[in-house]
């Protein structure tokens, strides 16, 4: 019987302390929760070091602070990145391509909204350039606790 797991890609700001986690660091979703048979790893980590590879770097700027989420209780930053979104795209068709399901399609594609989630009353500032250099892939364990597991990490070249 194939297991499903739930995947999230990312890019973290800080290095995660360890391949395990609770707390996030402040991070920018690339693509949303997803779920895909853990068969289909091996591929996704080849699409992930064959895109990693290819891109270049990409570089946002952070913007206005928003309320997000269902409720519209989350406090984010905005991000403002053409190139940003059209990773995003390219990310998705590939996962979906080797079989990824949305959790939730409100996040993504035309609906895909970079931000940086507030941390507490933690966050960053507006008019940070930030540049994406590296791709995580994390998995959720549990929910109870909230435990999380980093899968991959693709360091994205700088463009000549």
């Amino acid at each position: 019987m194939n297991k499903i797991g739930r995947f999230i890609i990312t890019y973290p700001m800080k290095d995660f302390q360890s391949d395990k986690f609770i707390k996030w660091p402040f991070h920018i979703t690339l693509l949303p929760w997803f779920y895909m048979p853990t068969h289909n790893m091996q591929p996704l980590r080849d699409f992930l070091t064959q895109i990693s590879e290819s891109c270049g770097e990409i570089s946002c700027t952070t913007k206005d602070i928003a309320e997000l989420g269902d409720e519209r209780n989350i406090k984010a930053r905005m991000i403002l990145s053409d190139s940003l979104a059209d990773f995003h795209d390219e990310l998705m068709k590939g996962v979906l391509a080797l079989g990824g399901i949305p959790e939730s399609r409100n996040w993504w594609g035309e609906n895909y909204l970079p931000h940086i989630t507030f941390q507490g009353k933690s966050s960053v500032s507006a008019d940070k350039i930030i540049h994406i250099n590296k791709i995580v892939l994390v998995e959720a364990i549990s929910e109870d606790p909230f435990l999380r597991r980093v899968i991959s990490v693709n360091h994205i070249k700088e463009k000549l």
